[in-house]
């Protein structure tokens, strides 16, 4: 019998048994929690350090070309355009390619 934190009593009976303990012996710590970090809590720690990295780096460099106010963010077009081209792309998977925001074409014959 597999309990919901990660035990198999089933299989730990025997040894349980010689060494005159109860099925009820398991441990109460969920599977993959038996110390450190997971590698999804590396990943977001990674994800962290490199956007602030990015941050970090990308102001320095724009104070040092001069640049004050909002214009100190790295790419700050990009991050503008950001929204409109995640639109974009949602309006172009929901009519199959077939979305042109503005665009007209002129037909052929």
């Amino acid at each position: 019998m597999n309990t919901p934190f990660g035990c198999d009593c089933d299989t730990r009976k025997s040894l349980d048994d010689q060494l005159g303990k109860t099925e009820f012996h398991c441990d109460a710590t969920p599977a993959g929690l038996h110390g450190g970090l997971s590698a999804g809590s590396w990943l977001v720690i990674f994800f962290f350090v490199i956007v602030g990295l990015y941050l970090v780096i990308g102001v320095a460099y724009n104070y040092s070309e001069g640049r004050r106010g909002e214009e100190l963010l790295p790419h700050l077009d990009m991050w503008k355009d950001l929204g409109g081209l995640i639109y974009d792309g949602f309006m172009y998977l929901k009519t199959c390619g077939e979305y042109r925001e503005g665009v007209q074409y002129d037909t052929i014959g």
